[in-house]
Parts: structure tokens; sequence; C-alpha cells
């Protein structure tokens, strides 16, 4: 009532009432915005309260509070809690691009992370498209609207001045480190000592700073955006002028606010680039000193900074290079730069062409002979590269390094014996010489993939550690992030699987900041290994199908192995698709390898194409496979590729009966991988012995040893041979015996007792079709909000939710109780079989009625529609020589799916016939297609040599 009240009577009074509440706490919030009386009160209630038995005072705020109290700062998230959060909130496993995006940007606060995550999402940064969730990259200074509203809230409910403000003001500019901070702040604020002072102690007050530093950097962000263009100008100039002479490195920061002349933006970038340390500093400064140049010098510049950058910020390196071009396109630096640029983005036919304008004069030069050599390399010419290297022997002693390293590689996939002791003792000597930390950590990973490719991997190890050391040092993000690479696949193969992990983790994140598209697409690969290993084959699949995605416009080693290993992970997945699959990510490997003309490549092509042949029942495939792979490994005697094809041959005397020469090869392979110290390896081909024998003690030690290491994918073949060990086996097809059967490959229906179901409820049909889908793919269950998402798109999330439960009720109530199973997460598909399953098991063609969905839905998981299409593809091949009726009518089917994929097309060509009655209309259909997507008409022998070169089933 506005009556003054004396302050110790009210501390008595609260302290008595609190008293006769104990037990009690009372809890005061945001004391930071308290008056200086209420503080006052606050504190000598606490000095009462130490005195009162049962009564506790809590009191939060952004400041720290003198004694009595006990001041406990707040942690912050870690990032993983920060991750776990974010995934609880959806309920599903997020990109590691976003979670890294938001923990950077939010820096661990809980509200600040889920206020990211709700706008990311609702404006299309991180969205689903009813599988899994995907990411879009946001602008980098991206921001909810509703943060930046609280914040320009705290900023205005605080009680400053013109002072405090100032003092705010010059601090959020001053985005320095700490100790230069303490330096200039004061002279950048333009106050009076005292007055700077108790600006500076409101602010500390207020919790807004501590320590000097803001609270959260998105503090400092909005506060920085709200000064006026004059007010910025003004303090980028104090700036400047304070750091000028003692700092001129730091002083550049603040250039471009501060307007300055040109002249004295360059005399200060001179000044700062005499004095960079770091690498990456000395080149960044390069980059700023290119748009202050005057034109007519600005090529020089632009084409030094562009060298600079090259191995630390490829993306800025090419713009500068492209400047340098536009300003001297016939320039022979000019030339040489955009090569070697070109060669970095893999851009190679372009390269290629640009190499190729060098003068004739130029081209009998060892420079030209140096990027020749690095350019086949790239293209995967080894046998070319290798010939430029013998033609010119006057080069070879002073041959750079980078040259060098690709005469190593080139050698490696070609693995000619001699050529390799040549290519060891080459690098050896070089390493002699005076070198700079680049050269040498070009040269220790040459050596480190040669060691490593003759399982020598110690050696390959301690090089790899010794030349990511030296990078760290030269500071290349680069070739950090490759050399992490190949140290985590040592490590890994040496069963080192957390710190492999760890180095492929720190691999991907510089990848991402620094590295091209390609790069970071084997990354993708190699991570999908990890987590296919590890039993994560969802992850597993998304990973590996989008570094194939990026990789196959190239024809290289990493398209290759990317194929066997979707082909392994297919292998390894216990689906109804698995065997389809398996086999033809197998034969897009082995095509990639013939092409590659690479002896080794082509040898882990072959061996898991047998084991994919094998598991197809393909029997006479695989032995042409093996022979070939035995001729191979003859030219190539590598102990590893020995240990695989003994391998390959006892799952060859398996299939042939002859169970002992089996057993005998196993242990053959098992001894050979024991000598190359592959523990992992070494307990597969003995859990194939073992299969065979029945030793089911043997078969649980293997299991241990997988699971101690986190090796789940093979803990899961332990079971499959063993399944009597396993409690509760995991199958990947439910088909239990029961009267209901759902038909999808063709107009989708409903039988009960075998007759069809008048049930003509589409969502309800859909719903089904999608938890078969989920059920072929070998998934538990399909989570509650990946099906609203797919079947729901245009409803709210509460109403979706209410939609699907009545769905599920009425389908439940007209079916049966057990046709739909709740799971944890969400639903999976209960007692009701289907025919896309059967003709997955069976390859019983007459169940195709028509187009897959028809009338539907084009499916939902990828993976399911592309099963069915590659096994519809094989078995229009198996028909078209015994059944012409069945072969139209299948290329029906692939020409409705398909139209217009160019494989597809011509596979409908191969197997059909233009003048056969019940044939003719599809091959015109076929020859039509071509037309419209532009494409000409392959000649009769070009189809029968694809069709030899495509597919061995039809040899």
């Amino acid at each position: 009532r506005g009556e003054f009240v004396d302050a110790g009577a009210v501390v008595n009074t609260l302290a008595v009432t609190l008293a006769g509440l104990a037990p009690f706490v009372l809890h005061l919030e945001d004391v930071h915005e308290a008056s200086a009386e209420r503080f006052e009160l606050i504190g000598k209630l606490a000095q009462v309260i130490v005195r009162s038995k049962g009564v506790g005072l809590v009191v939060t705020g952004r400041s720290p509070l003198p004694e009595p109290y006990g001041n406990l700062q707040l942690e912050l998230l870690s990032k993983a809690e920060s991750d776990a959060l974010l995934t609880a909130e959806l309920g599903t496993n997020l990109p590691d691009e976003g979670l890294e995006f938001v923990f950077a940007r939010a820096q661990g606060n809980p509200l600040f992370t889920l206020e990211f995550l709700r706008y990311l999402t609702r404006q299309g940064f991180l969205w689903s498209d009813g599988k899994a969730w995907h990411w879009r990259i946001p602008p980098a200074d991206f921001m909810p609207v509703s943060l930046e509203a609280l914040l320009e809230q705290i900023m205005a409910n605080l009680v400053i001045d013109a002072d405090v403000q100032d003092v705010l003001e010059a601090r959020a500019l001053l985005a320095i480190p700490l100790e230069a901070v303490q330096r200039v702040w004061f002279r950048v604020s333009g106050l009076s000592e005292q007055a700077f002072s108790v600006a500076q102690q409101t602010l500390e007050a207020s919790g807004i700073v501590v320590n000097q530093m803001f609270t959260h950097p998105l503090i400092q962000e909005v506060v920085a955006r709200a000064i006026s263009d004059s007010r910025r100008q003004m303090l980028a100039r104090r700036c400047w002028e304070c750091l000028k002479d003692s700092d001129p490195v730091l002083a550049t920061r603040f250039v471009e606010h501060a307007k300055l002349e040109h002249t004295e933006v360059l005399g200060l970038l001179e000044r700062a680039i005499a004095v960079a340390v770091q690498p990456e500093q000395n080149a960044q400064l390069l980059a700023l000193r290119v748009q202050w140049t005057p034109l007519a010098q600005r090529f020089e510049v632009a084409l030094e900074a562009a060298r600079a950058l090259i191995e630390l910020d490829l993306k800025s390196a090419v713009q500068l290079a492209e400047l340098a071009s536009s300003l001297a396109p016939a320039n022979l630096e000019t030339l040489y730069l955009m090569t070697e640029i070109r060669i970095l983005e893999r851009r190679l036919p372009e390269a290629s062409m640009v190499l190729e304008l060098l003068p004739k004069t130029e081209r009998a030069s060892m420079r030209y002979w140096q990027i020749k050599i690095r350019l086949c390399k790239e293209s995967a010419a080894f046998r070319q590269a290798l010939e430029l290297w013998h033609q010119r022997p006057e080069y070879h002693e002073h041959a750079d390094p980078i040259t060098i390293q690709c005469l190593s590689w080139c050698i490696m996939e070609t693995a000619l014996p001699d050529e390799i002791k040549y290519a060891q003792a080459l690098i050896s000597k070089t390493l002699e010489r005076d070198l700079s930390l680049q050269d040498r950590y070009l040269l220790l990973d040459a050596r480190g993939n040669l060691a490593q490719r003759h399982d020598q991997y110690a050696s390959a190890a301690s090089d790899f550690a010794l030349a990511l050391e030296y990078a760290n040092l030269a500071g290349s993000h680069v070739w950090r992030a490759k050399l992490c690479n190949d140290l985590a696949h040592v490590l890994y193969i040496q069963d080192q699987n957390h710190q492999a992990v760890g180095y492929l983790e720190l691999a991907y994140n510089i990848m991402l900041e620094h590295g091209n598209p390609f790069d970071l697409a084997h990354l993708q690969a190699r991570l999908g290994v990890v987590c296919m290993e590890s039993g994560q084959f969802e992850q597993a699949e998304s990973l590996m199908q989008k570094s194939r995605e990026t990789l196959q416009v190239l024809a290289s080693v990493e398209f290759c192995e990317v194929n066997l290993q979707l082909a392994n992970l297919y292998l390894s997945w216990n689906t109804a698709h698995s065997a389809v699959l398996s086999r033809w990510y197998a034969q897009s490997g082995l095509k990639s390898a013939r092409a590659l003309g690479v002896p080794y490549a082509l040898c882990l092509a072959l061996f898991r194409a047998i084991q994919t042949e094998i598991r197809f029942g393909e029997f006479g495939n695989a032995q042409h496979l093996l022979d070939e792979f035995s001729r191979q490994v003859l030219e190539l005697p590598l102990p590893g590729l020995q240990a695989r094809l003994e391998w390959a041959c006892g799952w060859a005397c398996e299939t042939q009966g002859d169970l002992d020469k089996a057993l005998e090869h196993f242990r053959t392979a098992a001894r050979l991988f024991e000598n190359l110290e592959d523990q992992s390896l070494t307990h597969q081909v003995q859990l194939e012995a073992d299969r065979l024998t029945g030793d089911k003690t043997r078969a649980m030690t293997h299991l241990a040893w997988f699971q101690n290491h986190g090796l789940e994918r093979l803990a899961h073949l332990v079971l499959r041979s063993f399944p009597e060990s396993a409690t509760s086996e995991p199958r990947a097809i439910n088909k239990p015996e029961h009267d209901l059967h759902i038909k999808v490959l063709g107009t989708v229906m409903l039988e009960q007792h075998g007759k069809p179901i008048n049930y003509r409820g589409r969502k309800r049909l859909e719903f089904l079709a999608y938890l078969l889908e989920t059920r072929i793919s070998g998934r538990t269950e399909a989570p509650t909000l990946e099906i609203i998402d797919a079947l729901y798109p245009e409803l709210l999330e509460p109403e979706a939710k209410s939609a699907l439960k009545q769905l599920v009720y009425l389908l439940r109530a007209k079916l049966g109780s057990d046709l739909i199973q709740s799971t944890p997460q969400g639903y999976a598909l209960g007692t009701i079989t289907s025919d896309a399953e059967q003709f997955l098991e069976t390859g019983d063609a007459s169940l195709w009625r028509g187009v897959y969905l028809e009338s539907l839905a084009d499916g939902w998981l990828p993976g399911v529609r592309d099963a069915l299409v590659q096994a519809l593809q094989q078995k229009i091949e198996r028909l078209a020589k015994t059944d012409a009726k069945q072969t139209a009518r299948i290329g029906q089917i692939l020409l409705e799916m398909e139209p217009y994929d160019r494989d597809t097309l011509e596979l409908i060509l191969r197997a059909i016939g233009e003048a056969d009655p019940l044939t003719g209309s599809v091959y015109r259909q076929a020859r039509a297609r071509f037309e419209q997507i532009g494409e000409s008409l392959p000649s009769s022998s070009e189809i029968f040599l694809r069709s030899r070169d495509i597919s061995i089933s039809t040899d």
C-alpha cells in the first residue's frame, strides 16, 4: 500500500513464519533484477535463515551472491547430453550435421537447444521424408526469432545508462581473444577509467558478462547486430587504432567496418602478413589483401593467396584461382594452378582440358611431367602414370614429394613387386632430404599406404601417426582429415575400434568444413562400415547410399569399395531382400573394378561376388569367378588375398558337398589371417569351420570376442550359424501360420482364407503396406512419428496421432487384434503374410499381377522397392530363352515401374525379341522410351557386349 516498512522487521517476520512452516524451502528467482534495497533484504534474510532449523533458502539469478550463500554455477549440457535431448524430443535419430550445428550455436543451453530444434524443423532445415530426418544447411548466423526477441528483451530490461550501453557495445564488437580484450576494452569504450569501471560492474552484476566474457555467445551476437552503422564504424576505428601497432593481425578484423582508406588497409595487411605465424592465418590475410589490392596488381596477389589456401580452405582457394584465371587466363602459372584446383575438386576432364592449353614448349618441362603423372593417378590411369615416370629418368632425382607419392600409389594399385621395392627405396631416400612439413607427411602417407597394402599394419600405423603430427603442425586441414581416415582404417583392421571411430569422426568434422564432396563421401562410407559392424544397419545403409550417390560420377577405387561394402551390409542384414541387393551391389563393384583395371580392387570384388553368388544359389557363376580369383592371386600373391582365396575355396567346396575339403580351406585361411594378426578375420573364418563341425563351444568363444569388441554384426552371424544359442533370435520376416494375406505386387488386396476381402479403406491399406515394408527391411518397428510423416503430412502432429490411433483401432476391430502390434516407439505388422515376401524368397514371378503398390503409392522405404526391381530384372534374364510369355509380362511390369531408367530399358531390349509376337510390343515400347529420354538406341552388338559384361548369369 506504499507504506514504509522497516527492513529488520520484515526479515524477522519472514524468519518466524518460515520456521513455523519447517521443513520448508523458499525459492526466489531472478534476483539479479531486484532493486538494491530488495537485494540487501535478501542478504539479511539469508543470515537469519542459516540459524533456523529445517528452513532453506534457494536463490537463482545470473550473478553471484555474497556470503552466506554458497554459489553454484549451473552447468551447460555436454555435446552428448545435447544430442540426447534432441533425439528424445523427436523420438528418433537426427543427422550428425544438424546435431553439430545446434550444439555449436546453442552451446549446451537447454532452452536455446530446443528453440533451435523447433525453428530448424519449422523452416525446413531439418526435415523428414517419412523414413528418416535430413539436413539442409541453414545460414551460418541462423537464430530463432524467439531467442533473438528474448535476448533483446533481457537487454532492454536492464537498468542501464549511456555509459553501460557504450561498454556493452564495445565488448560486443571485440570478438577477439580474451587477453586482447583486457588490453583494449576500456580504450574502445571511450569512457574515463572511473566511468568504465562502474559500467563494467553493472554488467557483471546483471549476469550478462562474467569475467569480461559474455555468458553466452548469442548475447554478444544480438548486441552486435543492434549496433547502428555509424556507431559500428566509430567503434571499429577505435579498435583498429588500439591494435594496429601492437597486434596488426587482430587489427585486420576491423578494417571492413572501420571503412579505412585502401592505403591504410594495405599497409596494415603487409605488417600483419609479415608477423603472422600460423600458415592458416597467413593464408587468410593473403586472401583479405586481394580485395584491397588495386586491379592492376590483383592477379599476382590472388594467385599467391590461392596457392596458400589450397590445403587449408579449398573453397576459398577455388574462388581466388578463378579470379586469377579471369584476370590472366593464358598465364602459365594460372593454367598450372587451375589444373591443380580441378584435380583436387575431382573435376578431372576439366583438369585435363586446362593442362592441354599449355604451350607445346612447356610440355617437355619437368613441371608438366609431374602434374601429368598426378592427373593420371587421380584418373585411375595407373599404368599410364608409370609409363610417364619411366620415360623421363633424368627427372627422377629431383621429382617433388607429391609426384613420388602419386608414383607409389600407382605402383601399389598395379602391384608390381619389383616396382614396390623401388618405390619404398625412393621414399626412404627422399626423406633424407631437407624437406618441409608438407613434403614429409606426403611421403610418410605414401609409405604407410604401401605398408598397409602388404598387410604390415603396425608399420603403416606408425607412418600415418607421424604424418598426422606433421600435418597438424602445418595446419593442413585436408591432409589432417585424410591421414585421420588412413589411421582409422589401420586401427580398425587391428581391432582398435574405439580409437578408429575417434579418428574417423575427427576426419569427418574436418571434411564437413574444409573438404570437397568426394572426400566427404568416402568418409561417409567409412563411417557406414563402423555403423554396420556395430549392428546399426539402417544408419549404415543411409551413410553408404549417400556416399554411393556422390561417388558414382567418378571412376574410382572408392566407388568400387562402397559397392562392396553395401554388398557386405546386405549379406549381414537378415532381411527378405538382402540376397537380391547384396548380389546387385557386388556385381556393381565387380564391374567398377574391371573398368578400373586395378588388380587389388578386382581381387576384393571377386571375393565378395563369389560370396553373393553362393548366397543367391548361383553356384556355377561362383565357380567361374573363383577360377578368375585364383588366377589373379597367382599374379598378386599377397597374404591377405591368399587367405581370402582359401576362404572362398571353402565356400565352393561346401556347396559341392565336400565338407572335409571345405574344412581344410577354412582352417588354412584362419592360419593366414592369424599370421597377419587380424583377429577379427581369424575369428570369422574359424567360425566357418566350427559351423561345419557343429562346435558350439568354440562358436560361443567367437561370440564373446565379437561382443567384447562391439562387433554386433559378427555376433549376429554367430547366432545365425547357431540359432539354438540365442534366447530370442530376431527374425527378419515374421510369417506365422495365419489366414490373413496382403497382396502388394499389383493392386493392393487383402485375402482371408484365400478369398478376397472387400476392404476399401485406402489409408488403412497404405498403413499395412508401410508396416510390411518395415518388416521386409528387417526393422522391428515403425516409429509413430515416421508413420504420421508418411501418411498424414498435411495434419498437425496431435491430429495425425489421433487419426493413426483411430486407424489402428478400426483395423484391429475388422481383421483381428493380432494384426497390428504395439511397440515401444510405434507399431509393427503382426499375423499376416504377403506376396512380396514370398516372391523375394522363392522368385516365383507368377505372384506379380501388376506394378508394385499399383494405384496406392510408390513405396516408402527405398530398399524394398529396389530389391523387388532387382529381383524382377534377374528373373527376366533367366526366363528370356525359356518362356517368352512370362518374359513379356515381366518386361511390361518393369517398363511401368522404371519407365526412364536406361539400365532397365537395355535389359528389356537384351532379354526379348523385336519380331516375336509375344514380346515385340514390349520391345517397341522400350525403344520408344529411349527416344523420350534423349538416348540413342544401342546397336545389337552393343546390347550383346553389355549383356556379357553386366550379367554373368547370361553366359
